[in-house]
């Protein structure tokens, strides 16, 4: 019986000791310890944020889905067909180059619009000069209604046939401003941003700006950003102006839909008097369409839809 007892005694004993352990575990935390767990959760979420901020650029909807306002450039004749390079050359008051030898207006089979502009690009004879015949065609199109907008936003497809060779690189139209100065043998201060290629498809853009005749380049990442050969792609830029004489302007560029190039702190122009004008529809191997060599061999073509400029 006294053995009974004892392991009895025992037994009882048991869970008071654990009652014991249990009283330890729910001891009261001090408070300065949820203070510092609450901090160390706030800078480990600041961090985690700027980490985010620096790898997820927010996507930007492309100009063309956020101004209203626009007209297109139309290569259709009031029958739906293309129009010739004649007639087309007729709306642009003997501002271009090129559009007889190497400008056509063609119809398109599964395309994003039922016309293009073809635009050949055949090689040259060595030691062309810039007087001479250029591979390639230029033209401005003006549009007066654009003065008065502070944002402009332009957009084309370009087909590039599959064996299209990107030689040491090549010009694709742009918007383009100014000063309106007429006055002969004097060029009026300007700005432009043209859309480019580089030797191996890789994408840039060259600009101009307000009282700088030399042109700049806005580089594009060549690794993520190559054109395309056998197949459409839609190019989009947009430039918001800076106000005069502050660098605050913004320079967009979309390719399918996705923002490639998004920089601000540009200057496009110097005084209230430089406005924007139109497009500068250059399409050509090189910088200035003149240098020969820049041609390579072959004959080598692209293709254009319609321009639609859209401003506010």
């Amino acid at each position: 019986m006294a053995f009974n007892t004892a392991r009895s005694v025992a037994k009882a004993k048991v869970p008071e000791a654990r009652r014991g352990i249990v009283k330890q575990v729910k001891t009261k935390i001090p408070t300065w310890l949820y203070v510092n767990a609450a901090a160390g959760f706030v800078a480990t979420s600041i961090v985690v944020l700027a980490i985010r901020g620096v790898l997820i650029v927010e996507p930007i909807m492309p100009c063309s889905e956020r101004i209203a306002t626009g007209t297109v450039f139309g290569l259709q004749s009031k029958a739906g067909g293309p129009v010739s390079a004649s007639d087309l050359q007729s709306r642009l008051g003997g501002r271009d180059w090129g559009m007889l030898e190497n400008a056509s207006v063609q119809s398109v089979k599964d395309g994003p619009a039922p016309v293009a502009m073809h635009v050949a690009l055949p090689k040259l004879a060595t030691g062309t000069s810039a007087s001479s015949a250029r591979s390639g065609m230029g033209f401005t199109w003006l549009l007066p209604k654009l003065a008065g907008a502070t944002t402009a936003c332009l957009t084309y497809d370009l087909w590039l046939p599959e064996d299209f060779e990107f030689g040491k690189g090549g010009t694709l139209p742009g918007i383009f401003g100014g000063e309106t100065l007429e006055v002969p043998g004097k060029a009026a201060p300007g700005f432009s941003t043209r859309n480019a290629w580089g030797e191996n498809g890789a994408m840039f853009v060259r600009y101009t700006s307000d009282g700088d005749a030399r042109e700049n380049t806005l580089a594009i990442d060549p690794d993520n950003l190559r054109l395309d050969r056998g197949r459409w792609l839609r190019i989009e830029q947009e430039i918001i102006l800076n106000e005069p004489g502050t660098n605050n302007g913004q320079f967009r560029l979309w390719v399918d839909g996705k923002v490639r190039y998004n920089e601000g702190g540009i200057m496009f122009r110097k005084s209230e008097a430089g406005h924007f004008r139109g497009v500068v529809a250059d399409v050509h191997y090189g910088a200035n369409g003149a240098d020969a060599a820049a041609i390579p061999k072959g004959r080598n073509s692209l293709r254009i839809t319609p321009f639609v400029l859209r401003w506010q």
